[in-house]
């Protein structure tokens, strides 16, 4: 991948391939944990400002291994701390969300997977919206007071998110 095009909208390459740095010198940037899918939609996002995920849309087998791919790639862009790629990825979740039954499909690992992996300040669109969606499909009520033990740290009454509402609902039921 070309050199412009990484210092282009990533600070973390914009950094890295600054002079004095071995990667600069070398012109190598070894990310040896990144996924060469993950790596490789965003190589293409660099080039043409498209995302390029599935070979077709997602279908009812397919949306969590696209729900995952899209959320791996949004941890990636975090990473690399490139704000274009992270709002362009969001964008997809949230269509992807829109699109397919509003988002029955997030599990608590997609979750875990968000706020593990993310160091964004409380009241983030992604997590609110990705944390909204997953308690308003019927997880809440199906899982019970299991769910929440489950859940991330973040999921709580300090993170703004209204989960206090559906916890206190759950918590008068018998």
């Amino acid at each position: 991948i070309h050199e412009d095009t990484l210092r282009k909208t990533s600070a973390f390459f914009r950094a890295a391939l600054r002079g004095g740095w071995l990667e600069s010198i070398q012109g190598i940037i070894k990310l040896p944990d990144v996924s060469p899918r993950v790596f490789g939609i965003y190589q293409y996002w660099a080039y043409t400002d498209r995302l390029d995920t599935t070979s077709g849309a997602p279908t009812p087998n397919t949306l969590d291994a696209e729900f995952t791919l899209l959320a791996n790639c949004y941890v990636f862009g975090e990473r690399i701390l490139d704000s274009w790629f992270k709002d362009t990825i969001m964008d997809a979740l949230l269509q992807l969300v829109r699109r397919y039954s509003d988002g029955h499909f997030i599990t608590a690992d997609h979750l875990e997977l968000i706020f593990s992996n993310t160091k964004l300040p409380e009241g983030s669109p992604l997590r609110e919206a990705i944390a909204n969606c997953y308690l308003r499909h019927g997880h809440s009520v199906r899982a019970g007071a299991h769910m929440y033990a489950t859940l991330p740290g973040d999921l709580d009454p300090s993170t703004k998110i209204p989960v206090l509402d559906i916890r206190a609902y759950n918590s008068s039921r018998p």
